[in-house]
């Protein structure tokens, strides 16, 4: 009852479930056309079920252990097998790494990794961008920024071109010889404004849109990355084409 005269009385912005329990059904009123009558149910005067209810209840107060098990819901179900085929998975690759089998890595890792997507669906293979491998192999190092340090001799990378010091801004904002307007028509008025190492970021993550990938690919296939380690005793840098997830 003190429920019901609560909401009759004047909305109060300070009682948030009030406040809630009215703009719902006001929006089910206007737009679903609901009409909600509410109702003072009295408890313990006679009424059959609400008296089964209350029978019900001290009952279970008097038992010393729970006899009934809430079913799982159908979600709850999912969740587990999901949890599980992730925690196997994951024992699987565990195994393969430390294998000594390289053969047999080969033949069950394609299956494993299906397989792990299925359950991990935000890591999905990337999209290719561009036809070109070596195109989308200087996509993806761009992306991942792994061209601007020698995990070797610990120190950084120089752009084979102008000979300074390598990062993906460098490439695609101030190198005198890759830098171009190719890279940057993607960019708002605003945003040409912003520091390179901003920029940069945003034109990568452009690269997906379909107006601005063949243009960058055609200024990315005229001037590959080339990059050298600042020690000497390393020399040019080659690299293989690499495939990565998209969630990276």
């Amino acid at each position: 009852m003190s429920a019901l005269q609560t909401l009759q009385s004047k909305p109060n912005p300070l009682h948030p479930l009030m406040y809630d329990i009215l703009r719902l059904a006001y929006f089910l009123i206007m737009n679903r056309k609901i009409h909600i009558s509410m109702h003072w149910i009295p408890s313990h005067i006679g009424i059959e079920y609400n008296e089964k209810v209350d029978d019900w209840d001290k009952k279970g107060t008097l038992k010393e252990f729970i006899d009934f098990v809430i079913p799982p819901t159908v979600g709850q179900i999912r969740s587990t097998i999901k949890r599980c085929n992730k925690r196997t998975t994951l024992e699987e690759f565990k195994a393969i790494i430390s294998s000594p089998d390289n053969s047999a890595n080969v033949r069950t890792l394609p299956g494993l990794v299906q397989r792990y997507c299925k359950v991990n669906p935000k890591i999905s293979p990337q999209s290719q961008l561009s036809g070109k491998p070596r195109v989308q192999r200087d996509i993806n190092r761009l992306r991942l920024g792994v061209d601007s340090l020698c995990y070797t001799h610990k120190t950084y990378m120089v752009c084979g071109y102008c000979k300074l010091r390598f990062t993906p801004e460098h490439y695609l904002c101030a190198c005198p010889v890759t830098s171009t307007q190719q890279f940057l028509q993607c960019l708002t008025p605003e945003e040409h404004s912003l520091a390179d190492s901003e920029i940069a970021p945003i034109v990568l993550h452009r690269l997906s849109k379909e107006q601005y990938i063949k243009p960058m690919s055609i200024a990315l296939s005229k001037l590959y990355i080339s990059i050298t380690c600042k020690n000497r005793n390393h020399g040019k840098i080659e690299y293989e084409y690499i495939k990565i997830p998209s969630a990276l």
